[in-house]
């Protein structure tokens, strides 16, 4: 069973060409599904990310690499001008 920080043990960084980039700041917060008898369960974690402004003045686009406990790597980007 997971602990409800298990989100510290990925690591979590902005994708900038070849290079990785690490989180200013970073704290996640976790997420339970609680049944009408009164059980909860994890099912997950929201994890907030600041990174330093980028030397570039309008990015229009971010990508996030997660790399879990289990060295399994995601990547996900994201439209910024969309998010605006």
């Amino acid at each position: 069973m997971r602990g409800s920080n298990f989100w510290h043990d990925s690591q979590i960084s902005r994708v900038d060409g070849d290079v990785l980039r690490e989180p200013a700041s970073i704290y996640g917060e976790p997420l339970y599904l609680c049944s009408n008898d009164g059980g909860c369960s994890l099912v997950g974690s929201q994890v907030h990310l600041s990174f330093p402004r980028p030397k570039c003045s309008h990015p229009i686009s971010a990508t996030v690499e997660v790399t879990g406990p289990d060295d399994t790597t995601i990547q996900t980007a994201f439209d910024l001008v969309a998010l605006r």
